[in-house]
């Protein structure tokens, strides 16, 4: 039964992100990314009519710590060091989102101050780490982005800001024809590391699990609804699909990969080889996280030998991106 709901999910997933295949060319509608206008005007009603569930779960939202008003804002200052996301964009990613979500159900403008402040506490970074799960680490900042997105025309929301807060998200800079990643990122050492989050998760990650690259994605096609950047949001979807890099954008990672003859690790369930390299023999090659790897024809996912947990964080990132 677990099987079979996987791969309708699956097929659902794939389905969703092909029909946009076929356009071409996309005027991106704000508010995006999660929420459009009629999912938060259909929100507000229920809200006002007082409809169950959906009532109680606004309470909750509103009783929520991550919703609270009275909460000291960090400034983040200009690094996130490995290891340092989650209390980072994660949390304030979060509240900047839950408190976007309430001012649109309330209109009660002390939401949307709070939500600045949490944005704005987020725009000042030139170096957010390129070590160890780099891609899986940046595009958390999705949550970031939502709640921008859901700020865009709040006129409390200076100019000025939100583009210091749009330059962040690619620092040093945005380029279809250079990759800044091999100029500017350190994988080694924090303190020269000179990327934000773009350059974190372009080339997803080809080195991990599917779910890592999978977060990446999410990130990245919110960050080009956000930025209303079609090369951007294609680079995302395109590579999901096991699609060839548009001809104006930055190849994807080659292949295929250079792993152990013998496996480092092995259980009941799975065999784990190291790698040590990968090859240039194959232009866009395509890794885990794309579609056609991530769900297997049985209906498993691609990560089912590890646990639950790893499994639903990758099956829900992939359904959110479609």
């Amino acid at each position: 039964m677990i099987n079979k709901i996987i791969w309708i999910i699956g097929i659902v997933w794939i389905g969703n992100i092909q029909n946009g295949v076929q356009a071409q060319r996309r005027n991106f509608i704000h508010p995006g990314i999660t929420y459009t206008q009629g999912d938060l005007d259909r929100m507000k009603a229920m809200v006002k009519a007082k409809h169950e569930p959906y009532y109680s779960t606004f309470l909750k939202l509103k009783e929520s710590p991550y919703s609270s008003l009275n909460t000291q804002v960090i400034n983040r200052g200009k690094q996130i060091r490995e290891g340092r996301f989650n209390a980072t964009i994660g949390v304030d990613g979060r509240r900047a989102h839950d408190l976007a979500l309430l001012w649109h159900l309330t209109g009660d403008e002390a939401y949307a101050r709070k939500a600045v402040e949490y944005l704005n506490a987020n725009s000042y970074y030139t170096n957010t780490s390129s070590r160890g799960t780099g891609p899986l680490d940046n595009g958390k900042i999705y949550l970031l982005i939502d709640a921008a997105e859901l700020m865009r025309d709040y006129s409390g929301w200076k100019v000025e800001d939100q583009q210091r807060f749009k330059n962040m998200l690619v620092y040093p800079g945005y380029s279809n024809t250079e990759d800044f990643s091999s100029k500017y990122a350190n994988y080694w050492d924090d303190s020269k590391n000179g990327v934000t989050f773009y350059w974190n998760i372009f080339n997803f990650d080809a080195a991990r699990f599917g779910n890592q690259g999978l977060f990446a994605a999410r990130g990245m096609m919110a960050m080009g609804i956000y930025l209303d950047n079609e090369v951007m949001y294609d680079r995302a979807y395109r590579y999901l699909l096991g699609m060839k890099h548009r001809p104006d954008d930055l190849p994807y990672p080659s292949g295929p990969t250079v792993t152990s003859k013998e496996p480092i690790k092995k259980s009941p369930t799975m065999l784990d080889y190291k790698l040590e390299g990968r090859e240039n023999k194959i232009s866009d090659y395509g890794y885990d996280e794309q579609l056609q790897y991530y769900i297997y024809p049985n209906g498993q996912c691609q990560e089912s030998s590890r646990d639950q947990g790893h499994v639903l964080a990758g099956i829900h990132q992939g359904k959110r991106t479609s």
